[in-house]
Order: structure tokens, then C-alpha cells, then sequence
């Protein structure tokens, strides 16, 4: 059974280019990101008539809006500002490449600023006002006495208080997102994926930098005493003899308080050990194969599971629609592996009546 033909819709401050895209097009790529990086488009054209290059030559910094469909479903990829454009020869081609918007401008600009007696929640909505950005997500009001950028932007600031306190953290069209980690892991499975739908797959297992659990330690001087933390990990279906042998990751890090401690500790055993196994997939595309979302992954022996998608491809072009996915294996509960049985697979998602 052939796979539909997919669609995609490509607007240009706000002007509908579709049309003009389609009769070029080499290569359209939308690349998902999980967490602190822009998503980013590429769009490769055919140019020997010399449109592109000439009066249709896109300017730098203008807006992109794309999105890809198949099947009756669309995949919303967002609003991208053109970043790099490219020409090369003999054969004459183009290629434009963009950033997703929040990732543009001034969240790149490194400064120098501390941030004192606010919650986490304060910070990152303080910040979210200075840009008119909209913040998504149930952030805790953990109380930080001071936190600085020392010659960070707002970008890397970010990244880095989301990683210390366990969320995935990301910027779609001018909102930021902050979802824990584990909560986005726990959610169900999208869709189901069979070895015989795939043509290329891979994957690996690994013990290097995993850690059986994480110790945090701090001396705070203005309290005079010792905050630390202790947490273990979570590990897929290891003897406890194996995991008594790894070694604890020791982090000297800045805590002010046991509640630091104790979720910094969390998220760095979290982030260590639920890289013990991944993979790469490339199949037919699929919308619903986007970064943070979870797939049933069948037919793959021991590597058959759940596993939580980071990154993905989408790429549309002559041949057809295709995905690539970067994830890595996770543990499910009974009651999410039962409900995903009624997941839709590939195939089904392609089915034409």
C-alpha cells in the first residue's frame, strides 16, 4: 500500500509562498528539538533560472511559518527567522536556513546580572516579561538567594536553570515552555512502531557515565553548615549485583537549602541514568514523531519498549515524507503499557480508504 502523498504550506511574512517553493524544491527539513536548543528549518532550491538568486532573494532576519501535513494530520512546526542563506554551483541551488523565533536576537545577547532572593518561578517569568514572551508550564517557587549570569544570555541562563532543576525547558512562537522531565516521560505512548516499518534503526547500551546515584554537597557560609543530598537511580532491568558497582557521581554545586539539594540531586541521577540506552530510527514521516513525545517501540527483542523521542527530522522531498528520530529507553508503569496496545501504528496512520 503507497503512502499519501504529503503536503507542506510555507508562508512568508505572512505571504502564502507555497506555490513558488513547490516548483523548486529540493529538500524541505524541519529539525524538533527536545530542550534548550531552537528548532531549526532548512529549505534547499533548485535555482538554475536564477529567481532565487535575484529578485526573489530571501532577506536575512525575515519570517518563516511551516507546516507539513499527511494524511489529514498537520504538524505545526511554528515561525522561524531566516538566519544563513547559501548559494552554491555549478548546479545552482539555494538554501535557506532559519532559527525558531524565540531563539533569535536578543536571547543570544551574553550580559552580566544577579538574581537575588526570587523563586525559580520569579526568575524565569522575570526574564519571560523582558522579552514579552508568554511562559507555559507549572513551575516550582523554590527559593533561590542568588543566582548570577555571569556573561550568559537569557538563552543559556535558562537552559541552565532547567537542567539544575530538572526541566525540559524550550521556546515555541514566543512562549516558554518548562515541563518537568519526568512528567513529560510519564505521559503515554503516541503511536507504535514496528521493526518492519523502518528502514534504518539503531541503537546502543551503555555503562560509561552511569552512575548507581548522585551525592550533592555544599559548604554555605552564611549558614554555616553542610547542605547535601543523596539520591539513587533507576535502572532497566540490571542485577542489583551490576549496579553496586558503578560509582556515585559526586557534584560540588552551589545549594542554599535541603530543597535544592534534594531536586538538583534528583535531576542529575535522573539525567545520568535514563541515558543508559539509545537509539535512532528513520521510517516514513509522521507527525506525531516530534520531540517529547513517547513511542511503543515492537519487533526489536530486548530494545523493545518505551522510548521517549529528543530529537527528530522531518524531511519532505521527491522521493516522498520521511522522519528521523534521536530518543532514548524508558521505564512505563503496568497502566500506561495497557493503554498502549490501542495506540495507532505507521501503518495504520497511512491507511487509505
Amino acid at each position: 500500500m503507497q503512502a499519501p502523498k504529503p503536503e507542506f504550506k510555507i508562508l512568508y511574512n505572512s505571504k502564502n509562498i507555497t506555490a513558488d517553493v513547490s516548483e523548486n524544491l529540493i529538500d524541505l527539513r524541519y529539525d524538533d528539538k527536545v530542550s534548550g536548543e531552537a528548532d531549526e528549518l532548512e529549505i534547499i532550491l533548485e535555482d538554475k533560472d536564477g529567481k532565487w538568486q535575484n529578485q526573489w532573494y530571501p532577506q536575512k532576519g525575515d519570517y518563516l511559518t511551516v507546516t507539513i501535513g499527511i494524511a489529514g494530520k498537520v504538524l505545526e512546526c511554528g515561525d522561524f527567522q531566516i538566519d544563513e542563506i547559501e548559494f552554491v554551483g555549478p548546479d545552482d541551488r539555494i538554501t535557506i536556513k532559519a532559527l525558531s523565533t524565540g531563539f533569535y536576537g536578543r536571547m543570544r545577547t551574553k550580559k552580566g546580572y544577579a538574581h537575588e532572593n526570587k523563586t525559580l518561578s520569579e526568575i524565569i517569568r522575570g526574564i519571560a516579561a523582558k522579552m514579552n514572551f508568554k511562559v507555559v508550564g507549572n513551575i516550582e517557587n523554590v527559593r533561590i538567594g542568588r543566582s548570577t549570569q555571569n556573561r550568559e544570555s537569557d538563552l543559556q541562563f535558562l537552559h541552565r536553570l532547567a537542567s539544575q532543576y530538572g526541566y525540559n525547558f524550550t521556546i515555541k512562537n514566543k512562549t516558554l515552555v518548562f515541563i518537568k522531565q519526568k512528567e513529560l516521560e510519564a505521559r503515554l505512548s503516541s503511536l507504535t512502531v514496528d521493526k518492519s516499518e523502518l528502514s534504518e534503526y539503531g541503537f546502543k547500551d551503555k555503562t560509561s557515565e552511569i552512575f548507581k546515584g548522585t551525592e550533592i554537597k555544599f559548604h554555605n557560609p552564611n549558614a554555616n553548615k553542610v547542605v547535601s543530598s543523596i539520591r539513587s537511580g533507576s535502572f532497566l532491568g540490571q542485577d542489583k549485583s551490576y549496579v553496586d558497582q558503578l560509582d556515585t557521581l559526586e557534584i560540588r554545586e552551589k545549594v542554599e537549602n535541603a530543597e535544592q539539594a534534594n531536586i538538583k540531586a534528583e535531576a542529575y541521577i535522573h539525567r545520568k541514568v535514563s541515558l543508559q540506552q539509545t537509539g535512532n530510527i528513520t521510517g516514513p514521516g509522521n507527525v506525531l514523531l516530534i520531540s517529547g513525545n513517547n513511542i511503543d517501540l515492537t519487533g526489536m527483542g530486548v530494545f523493545s519498549g518505551i522510548w521517549h523521542i529528543l530529537n527528530s527530522t522531518h524531511s519532505v522531498n521527491a522521493e516522498g515524507y520521511s522522519t528521523s528520530v534521536e530518543m532514548k529507553r524508558i521505564n512505563v508503569t503496568s497502566s500506561a503499557s495497557k493503554t498502549i496496545a490501542k495506540k495507532p501504528t505507521l501503518k495504520q496512520n497511512y491507511k487509505v480508504k
